[in-house]
């Protein structure tokens, strides 16, 4: 019985789309407190950049009472962007500054 409610919950988890999963815990938070603020579910440092781009977005395309609450996610976001296509490219910025 242990080991079939453990096999259960893996097999679950593991057919279980990741996007689903975020949807349902979604609604399950916003039933508990309406109000309160969106959080990043994703560690921006180490996500994606598929990920970042489109959570960005999907952020710019809120209304603007809404996007503002994610702004500085917005941002993050942006920043991680930045520095991810900088640091890919160092070769070039050091010769540009040489130049």
């Amino acid at each position: 019985r242990y080991i079939r409610a453990h096999l259960t919950d893996f097999y679950f988890a593991y057919n279980l789309p990741y996007d689903l999963f975020e949807r349902i815990l979604a609604d399950v938070l916003h039933q508990r407190e309406p109000d309160r603020e969106v959080r990043l579910t994703f560690n921006p440092e180490i996500a994606p950049w598929e990920l970042l781009f489109s959570e960005g977005e999907r952020y710019e395309r809120l209304p603007p009472e809404e996007r503002a609450k994610v702004q500085h996610h917005l941002r993050e976001i942006i920043v991680v962007l930045i520095k991810g296509m900088i640091s890919d490219h160092l070769s070039f910025v050091r010769l540009a500054k040489e130049v």
